[in-house]
């Protein structure tokens, strides 16, 4: 009889002991940047974007415009996100945006004027 229980004994208590482990959040503490190309169509050449994704589900966005006269200064927009499966969706005022982490490079589903896909660069 006892060892036929033993079994399911050990069954149950690995079961029992076991934690519910939270999987770590990837993008907690990281920052990625981009070139701004609407900015730079505007403004002209030196406009990034930048993405920090911070604890829980805060992040901001720093928009960096070092131009010469009119339109030259720094914006930052505080926005949420959240991470699903190996994407990262991120939201600031109405627009939300998507991407996937590959190495130090974000590919994202937000368009560029010129065509394509913008790509952040990984800088922490």
């Amino acid at each position: 009889m006892l060892k036929k229980s033993l079994p399911l004994i050990l069954v149950v208590l690995t079961f029992a002991c076991k934690k519910d482990v939270k999987p770590k959040n990837p993008y907690v503490g990281t920052s990625w940047t981009a070139t701004d190309d609407i900015a730079e169509f505007l403004y002209g050449p030196t406009c990034t974007t930048t993405i920090e994704f911070m604890s829980g589900d805060k992040c901001q966005q720093i928009d960096i415009r070092k131009t010469k006269g009119f339109g030259s200064g720094t914006n930052t927009q505080q926005g949420t996100y959240y991470v699903k499966n190996d994407s990262v969706y991120w939201k600031i005022d109405k627009t939300q945006i998507g991407g996937i982490a590959v190495g130090g490079v974000l590919n994202t589903n937000m368009g560029k004027v010129a065509g394509g896909k913008r790509v952040y660069t990984r800088d922490k």
